[in-house]
């Protein structure tokens, strides 16, 4: 079996690898995260049981994903610490199907969150660098993710309506495990073994602030809309049917957007293409909070999708103009610590909590304003000339 992989690995193209793996990983995604919270409510639990739920993974990744980049960077683990935490999340997702109680389900999640926080980090700064050293296009790369995540999403939406949620989770953790399996495939990355140092750590100058910050912003307004997103669509009316039909569509908005992104930022640059993507993000929550019949998600949704297509790819280009290749997973680490970890940990909190006293409108609306202040650090490091390269692009 080794050897198969190893033959896959020296004669598969770096692009192909990196788009399968995309491809296989958000697909796993779309399986469950559009229903998961969802099957959370049909449980009885409360809109603050949830929202514990969600904070759980912020605070997770606040604690490990550091340790794990810059272990990563050190020792040159970089395929052996995502195989582990890929298996153990798929271990963890069918465990999912058995507990029906808040204090049963608990640990589960705990365990859930702790592996599958680095998983993102970890494949980004591998598939970044794959793309800097082999000069190919990220988005290009990235947008197999949004096909994974639109197709399992549509599927889901018709198929766990019959079958139920406990088999969501079993089916979502074989695919996790087949995730694992592509992983192998990435990049080991021998070149940086042997430049990484132990005393390396990440810049800390006014872009790499400005993109923590951009990003903590960011991941706050999702973080919040992740918890109630089919709340949205259930109180105003949808279906089951409509839970993985508005993904499918956000997702397949992206595909050609992640296609046509780096087309964009090489005519606008990088920065002038992230202001415009979280602008547009900005004011697509606030749409969906606003609306009143659930068929209009659909537009302001493709509105949104839009938005998220340039941004996963622009952030991720800055990123890589700014930090050596030899860094990004520290980097990533430092970044998703506290974008996606002590950020969130307070968003979901407060989510939680406009979603008890006023519903989950309220919730895309207050995401919206987040998304409008990351808008406005860009436009502050455009005019103070903080994002100009530096680094290998």
């Amino acid at each position: 079996m080794g050897s198969r992989l190893a033959l896959w690995r020296s004669n598969a193209r770096p692009g192909v690898r990196g788009s399968l793996y995309y491809l296989c990983f958000w697909s796993s995604v779309g399986m469950y995260i559009p229903f998961i919270n969802v099957y959370f409510t049909n449980l009885g639990l409360s809109g603050q049981q949830i929202a514990m739920f969600g904070a759980i993974s912020p605070l997770a990744v606040l604690l490990f994903n550091p340790l794990v980049g810059a272990t990563a960077d050190r020792r040159g683990w970089h395929v052996q610490l995502l195989l582990s935490m890929l298996a153990l999340t798929g271990l963890s997702q069918i465990a999912l199907a058995f507990p029906t109680t808040f204090f049963t389900i608990l640990p589960v999640m705990v365990v859930l969150a702790v592996v599958r926080g680095p998983i993102a980090p970890l494949a980004d700064s591998m598939i970044a660098g794959m793309a800097v050293r082999h000069q190919l296009a990220y988005g290009k790369l990235r947008l197999w993710g949004s096909v994974g995540y639109a197709v399992t999403s549509l599927l889901g939406g018709i198929w766990w309506a019959k079958t139920g949620y406990p088999t969501m989770f079993i089916l979502t953790g074989l695919m996790t495990g087949l995730v694992a399996i592509v992983a192998n495939s990435l990049d080991h990355t021998p070149e940086l073994r042997k430049t990484a140092t132990k005393s390396a750590k990440a810049p800390r100058d006014a872009a790499f602030i400005a993109i923590v910050v951009i990003t903590s912003l960011v991941g706050a307004a999702f973080s919040m809309v992740s918890m109630f997103d089919g709340n949205l669509i259930q109180r105003i009316s949808g279906s089951t049917l409509m839970l993985g039909v508005l993904p499918c569509v956000i997702a397949s908005t992206e595909v050609p957007v992640m296609l046509n992104a780096d087309r964009v930022i090489a005519r606008f640059g990088t920065a002038k293409t992230l202001a415009a993507s979280t602008l547009i993000l900005g004011l697509g929550f606030i749409g969906s909070g606003m609306v009143s019949e659930a068929w209009m998600l659909i537009p302001i949704g493709m509105f949104r999708a839009c938005g998220f297509g340039l941004y996963s790819v622009a952030i991720i280009r800055l990123i890589t103009e700014r930090i050596p290749t030899t860094l990004l997973a520290t980097a990533q680490g430092l970044i998703s610590a506290i974008a996606g970890g002590l950020s969130p940990l307070l968003a979901t909190q407060a989510g939680g909590y406009m979603f008890d006293i006023s519903g989950p409108q309220l919730v895309f609306i207050a995401a919206g304003l987040c998304i409008g202040l990351a808008t406005l650090v860009v436009w502050l490091g455009l005019k103070l000339n903080w994002f100009k390269p530096i680094a290998q692009v």
